[in-house]
C-alpha cells in the first residue's frame, strides 16, 4: 500500500511541476527593467511624457557624445524656456527609436511632436544653429544595424505653422565617422 501511495504522490507531484512548467513564459530583460520614477519639479515631465505615450515604452540613450540620457533640456526656439527631448521605444517595436518632444504651454508640460525614426540606435546628439535664425537645431547621427552598420546624420528643426509646433529634419546625409 505504501508503494502506490509513493507512485500516486510521485505522479501528481510531476503532474504538477508539468503544469507549472508549462504556465510560465519568459520576457526579453528589456521589457523588466522599468526607469525609477521621477520626484520633484521634473516629475511633471514624465508624467506629460507618460499621458503622450502611455506606461509601457522602453528609453533609449545616445552611445556617444556629450549628451548621453534619455531625456535632454535645452532651449530648442530661443524663446527662454526649455523644451525636452526624449529617445524611446515601444516593446512591441524596440528596433525604432522614438523622438518625443516636449514643451511647457501655460504652466503645463505638452508634448509638441512625437517622430518615429527609421534607425534602431542613437550614435550621438548635438545642438547648434546651423542655419543662422538664432534657434537651435538638433543634430542626431543615427545607427542602423540591418545588412551591415549605416550611419545617417539628420538636422531637425522645430516649426512653428499657426500655433502648431513640429518637428522636422531639412537635412540628412550618411557619413562614416562623426
Amino acid at each position: 500500500m505504501k508503494k502506490y501511495f509513493g507512485i500516486l504522490l510521485l505522479v501528481c507531484l510531476v503532474a504538477l511541476i508539468g503544469f507549472f512548467a508549462t504556465k510560465v513564459s519568459y520576457q526579453p530583460v528589456d521589457t523588466l527593467i522599468r526607469p525609477p520614477k521621477i520626484e520633484g519639479e521634473n516629475s511633471d515631465i514624465q508624467s506629460a511624457f507618460e499621458a503622450s505615450v502611455g506606461d509601457n515604452y522602453i528609453l533609449k540613450s545616445p552611445l556617444a557624445g556629450e549628451y548621453r540620457t534619455s531625456f535632454i533640456r535645452k532651449d530648442l526656439n530661443s524663446d527662454g524656456s526649455d523644451e525636452i527631448i526624449v529617445f524611446y521605444s515601444l516593446p512591441d517595436s524596440i528596433d525604432v527609436v522614438r523622438i518625443n518632444i516636449l514643451d511647457k504651454i501655460d504652466d503645463s508640460w505638452v508634448t509638441i511632436s512625437d517622430l518615429e525614426s527609421t534607425y534602431n540606435d542613437i550614435q550621438q546628439v548635438s545642438f547648434a544653429d546651423v542655419d543662422g535664425d538664432r534657434n537651435t537645431e538638433i543634430i542626431l547621427c543615427w545607427r542602423s544595424f540591418e545588412a551591415e552598420i549605416s550611419n545617417t546624420l539628420n538636422i531637425y528643426e522645430i516649426v512653428e505653422t499657426q500655433n502648431q509646433k513640429s518637428i522636422e529634419s531639412f537635412f540628412s546625409k550618411n557619413y562614416n565617422e562623426f
